[in-house]
């Protein structure tokens, strides 16, 4: 996603979860769009993009439909792939539980 149009409408509109490594927007909708927003704060350019494809991947697996803001937090870089992986798998299970 990188239309700001779209970007806005996912903070405006969409639901919002936290956890301590970053934020999530999700917006229903019968489409799958992904998008980040992660700044030269986050390590550099070859940690956010690692960063940016573990995401990717555990994402595609279990969401194939809706639209996907990601905003990680700078603790990101710092924290082992099985933490990262953890937060997501407990993000995407109260997703799950509320029915998206």
């Amino acid at each position: 996603m990188r239309i700001r149009k779209r970007i806005l409408l996912l903070k405006k509109n969409g639901r919002q979860y936290k956890s301590s490594l970053f934020k999530v927007y999700v917006l229903p909708s019968d489409d799958y769009k992904i998008g980040f927003l992660a700044g030269n704060k986050i390590g550099n350019a070859s940690q956010r993009n690692y960063t940016k494809r573990l995401i990717r991947e555990f994402w595609r697996k279990k969401f194939k439909k809706g639209n996907f803001l990601f905003i990680p937090f700078q603790t990101v870089n710092r924290s082992e792939r099985s933490r990262l992986i953890e937060e997501l798998e407990g993000i995407a299970e109260r997703i799950k539980c509320e029915g998206y």
